[in-house]
């Protein structure tokens, strides 16, 4: 259980984008506590998983269902990675990184506590999308108003593109890498468009 609990603390709290410190001031649980019980080395009691429920703003059950709750959030980061992978679509078509994302995310209903983050990723490419075509057609204008050769604009949309391709792809990765942390404080500087 302190495994667990441990490790769902964590995650809610990196998910709100608090520190150990804010996640003690905000609940009056002491620094060490929460060091503690995310340490996995002691069994809070009951008053304080309340407390931190309440700072946590949950539902003081999500913290103490411990039966079924670790396989659903592992179960949701794997439906994250999923979603994650299917924006290597892009490679594919250039639109295939919005479309493969949510398929595979209205396919499986299963993300609850996850939910906020799929759309994060899918806003991410579709602002990534929205970014690329800009810069796909306003280079060969720059550089025809700046430089009045349009023979290097020619070869420089492509290259953007691909730059722009590599870019998501860089992107992509480490989100990844955070997931397979169980960090799902991902492209948290992405408005959330769904």
């Amino acid at each position: 259980m302190n495994k667990y609990l441990a490790k769902k603390i964590i995650q809610l709290r990196k998910t709100k984008g608090l520190s150990q410190e804010s996640l003690a001031e905000i609940s009056n649980v002491s620094l060490r506590t929460i060091q503690r019980i995310e340490k996995g080395t002691v069994n809070p009691r009951s008053f304080t998983l309340r407390t931190l429920a309440e700072a946590l703003e949950i539902k003081p059950s999500e913290l103490t269902e411990v039966h079924s709750e670790p396989n659903r959030i592992d179960h949701e980061i794997s439906l994250l990675k999923q979603i994650n992978f299917s924006t290597l679509g892009v490679i594919l078509f250039p639109v295939f990184n919005i479309i493969l994302p949510i398929i595979v995310w209205k396919k499986n209903k299963k993300l609850q506590k996850l939910n906020a983050q799929a759309g994060k990723i899918v806003s991410f490419q579709i602002l990534w999308t929205i970014l690329t075509i800009m810069i796909f057609f306003s280079i060969p204008l720059l550089l025809k108003i700046f430089t009045e050769d349009s023979g290097i604009g020619k070869f420089m949309s492509p290259l953007s593109y691909l730059f722009c391709v590599v870019f998501n792809i860089v992107f992509m990765l480490n989100t990844t890498i955070k997931l397979n942390k169980s960090d799902t404080n991902i492209l948290h500087f992405v408005p959330n468009l769904f």
